[in-house]
Parts: C-alpha cells; sequence; structure tokens
C-alpha cells in the first residue's frame, strides 16, 4: 500500500510540472455528457470523450483560444454579467483540467482545416472537402470586452455551421493557462550581477577592432562558441542570447541552431511608447515589437515576416517588464505557434524608450530590476522536495516500528513456578 501511495504521488507530480492544463467546453447537438466538474482528463481521454459524442457524419468545430483559465471563466464580467453569457445558457460538458487538448486533436483526426478569425469579422462561409474537423483560432485576449466578443461569435458561428451542415458539435477551449501557479514569484528581483554584465566590461580591454557597420551596435563575443554570450547594444535596446534554435512541428526536418554572434541588430520605428528591434541572419529574420503601457512593457514576435492573420507566434512566458529600467531574463526562452517554434538559449532583454547615448569605454549594463521566466517551484525544487518526502517516510515508518519494539518484563524463576503468559498480555 505505501508502495501504491507513492506511485500515485509521482505521477501526480509528474503531470504537475510538465502538465498544461485548461478548461474545456463540448456542446452541440447531442446531449451532454455530465462528469465530476473536478476531474482530470489526459489528451486520449478528451479525444475519446468528443469522439463520443460525434457520429461519421459529424462535423466537429474547435474554437481555440490562446489563453483560457477557471479563473477567466468565474472572474471575467461585464456589467454584473459574465463574459460568457451564450456559453452559460448553453447546454454543455465542462471539464475544468484537460491536458494539451488541441495538439491531442490535432494529432487524433487525420484530415483537417484550419482558419483564424477576429473579433470584428463573422466566420465566413466554410467549405469542406472530406474534413471532419474545423479549428478555430480566436484573437489574443487583451480586455474582458475580448471575452465576451469571442463568446458571441462562438454563438453566431455554430448557429452558421449548424443551419449549413445539421449535425455538428463545437469545442471551445485553449493552447495554454492564462495563469501557472509555478510562477507566482515570477516578477522577483535578483540583487547579483548576471554573467552577461562580466562579459559586457571584458570586451572593451581585448578589442580595438571597430565595430563592422554597425554603428549603434557593439558584439561582444565573435568566437564561434555556443557557450559564448553575444550582446547587443544600441541607445534604445540592450539584447543578449547564446544560441538560436528554430524547429518546425510537422515532418522530419532537423532542428536549425544558429549562433548568436551570427545576428545583427537593428532598432526602427522607435516613438515615446514603441520600438521595433530586427535581428537578421543568414535565413533567418526575427522582430520584437515593444510597447509600454502605465508603466509596463511587453513584447510580441514575428519570424520571417510571417503572415499574422493565419499564425501567431506566442512566448510561453510573456517577455514584460516594469518601469523603464527593468530588464527580462530567461534561460530558455520559447516563442511557438502551431506550425513551428523558436527557442532562445541565456536570453535577456532590457528595452529604452528614454534612448540612453552609449559610451564606448563604458558598455551599458543590464539593470538589477530582472524578471525571471523560471517560477519559484522550478523541476529541481520539485524533485528534491519528493526525494525529501520519500526520506521522511522511511524515517516516519522506522521510528514507529523502533516504537513498537517491547521489551521483556518477566523472567522465569528456576526455583518458583513456570510463569504462564496469556495471549492479551
Amino acid at each position: 500500500m505505501f508502495k501504491l501511495y507513492l506511485a500515485l504521488f509521482a505521477v501526480a507530480l509528474a503531470a504537475q510540472i510538465n502538465g498544461e492544463n485548461v478548461p474545456a467546453f463540448i456542446f452541440g447537438n447531442k446531449s451532454p455528457t455530465f462528469l465530476p466538474t473536478l476531474q482530470h482528463l489526459n489528451g486520449d481521454e478528451f479525444v475519446t470523450l468528443v469522439k463520443s459524442q460525434a457520429d461519421k457524419d459529424t462535423l466537429t468545430v474547435v474554437f481555440v483560444e490562446n489563453k483560457l483559465s477557471v479563473e477567466d471563466l468565474s472572474q471575467c464580467k461585464l456589467n454584473t454579467k459574465t463574459c460568457f453569457e451564450n456559453l452559460r445558457k448553453t447546454d454543455k460538458t465542462y471539464l475544468s483540467s484537460v491536458e494539451h487538448p488541441v495538439d491531442s486533436l490535432i494529432n487524433a483526426f487525420g484530415k483537417q482545416k484550419s482558419i483564424t478569425v477576429t473579433n470584428d469579422n463573422d466566420l465566413k462561409e466554410v467549405t469542406f472537402n472530406g474534413e471532419k474537423i474545423l479549428f478555430v483560432y480566436l484573437d489574443d485576449v487583451e480586455r474582458p470586452e475580448d471575452y465576451s466578443e469571442h463568446d458571441k461569435l462562438i454563438s453566431k458561428s455554430l448557429e452558421q455551421l449548424q443551419s449549413q451542415y445539421g449535425d455538428v458539435i463545437a469545442v471551445y477551449t485553449s493552447i495554454h493557462p492564462t495563469f501557472k501557479y509555478s510562477e507566482s514569484i515570477k516578477h522577483k528581483v535578483k540583487r547579483e550581477a548576471e554573467p552577461v554584465e562580466e562579459k559586457a566590461e571584458e570586451e572593451p580591454k581585448s578589442t580595438a577592432a571597430p565595430p563592422k557597420q554597425k554603428p549603434k551596435q557593439q558584439e561582444e563575443d565573435v568566437t564561434p562558441d555556443e557557450t559564448l554570450t553575444t550582446v547587443f547594444q544600441d541607445k534604445n535596446a540592450l539584447l543578449a542570447f547564446k544560441k538560436f534554435i528554430y524547429a518546425e512541428r510537422s515532418g522530419d526536418a532537423a532542428d536549425v541552431e544558429v549562433l548568436a554572434s551570427e545576428f545583427t541588430m537593428t532598432v526602427s520605428n522607435v516613438t515615446e511608447s514603441e520600438l521595433a528591434i530586427t535581428l537578421q541572419a543568414p535565413g533567418h529574420k526575427v522582430v520584437l515589437q515593444v510597447s509600454i503601457s502605465a508603466g509596463t512593457w511587453q513584447t510580441s514576435f514575428r519570424y520571417n515576416d510571417m503572415d499574422e492573420s493565419k499564425e501567431k507566434l506566442h512566448p510561453r512566458t510573456a517577455v514584460v517588464g516594469y518601469g523603464y529600467t527593468h530588464s527580462f531574463g530567461c534561460g530558455d526562452l520559447y516563442v511557438e505557434s502551431f506550425t513551428r517554434h523558436l527557442r532562445f538559449t541565456g536570453f535577456q532583454f532590457q528595452p529604452d524608450f528614454e534612448g540612453t547615448e552609449i559610451d564606448p569605454n563604458e558598455p551599458r549594463k543590464f539593470s538589477e530590476n530582472v524578471s525571471d521566466c523560471v517560477g519559484f517551484f522550478s523541476p529541481g525544487i520539485w524533485g528534491a522536495l519528493f526525494v525529501i518526502f520519500i526520506m521522511v517516510s522511511i524515517l516516519t515508518y522506522g521510528i514507529s516500528m523502533m516504537m513498537d519494539i517491547r521489551t521483556m518484563d518477566k523472567f522465569d524463576d528456576p526455583k518458583g513456578k513456570t510463569i504462564i503468559i496469556n495471549a492479551a498480555e
């Protein structure tokens, strides 16, 4: 029994560390399946549930948010009413915790169709060529009104599809959760200087050559070594990383790795509240669009002039900072879409909207106020807690066994009568 408890704890721990659990709704023509609200489903179980409510001629339409959590469903309100008024009135199957539902549906259905709609555009007439599942990707949510617009769009689109094809079921879910509890202290302040800063101080002593066609930029490391960090400097931005990795989700194409020293950085479209940073290497172009509002800056990404009406890149951890002297750091920054993902190793970034002139004799340094993408409960801490739990359990079991040992308190006297010990004693 003790081993069984340990196994169950290990499974739950692995799910907590690796899984991204999001809520999901299933609704449409058929009667919903009522399940316990707090029941957790993995991807395969969720696909089985969806297919159980669909026949061979049923069209399944999946409305996909980029981020959605249970807190959004309960806390999003407009004029004391929920943002999901139409969804509230619908008979549905509600699941509060599903692991990677979108990826599971993509892998389970062979022939599929995907479209992207915006809040100000309705779902146009869709034609199918044998596809039995339609993925509708919704705009990013920036304010509560966006959820309400999505709710209206889903209701209207479902009615339109049901009028055209009759037997239709709908799924409403997301790719990532809005809230990640392991990152509750994500915006902690670091008081130790980053290794990047030390390299920035060493460079002027060892390099005397002028920069090549980059009057506003200095590359610290030019040695083709992936363990070295390259620092890019401009009066409006300070950026550093070690390596860039590009990969596609489908196909057998190998990952493409490019050292940071092969990139060049340019800053353009600088205003009081926005600026654009372009990182360019042979075959790769990454644009960081930075905007600041109410003292908080945030960053969006674009790769090789991709069409954002069809596909958008989203960082797993929001690249944000607070104030004009706040930087963001991440050991492994993942930026991904439905077809590809980008990865920066040793990434640190700090915009400067006020514009600080660069002194060649004293390179700029990153601010000590750093937002870290690693939450307090990292996988290493979870692993240490798991080992401690096992050791404490063994110690507790051993102490309980030792305390149960009883010594004899009566001894036989050869000159007297034989001692008779009752079983109860």
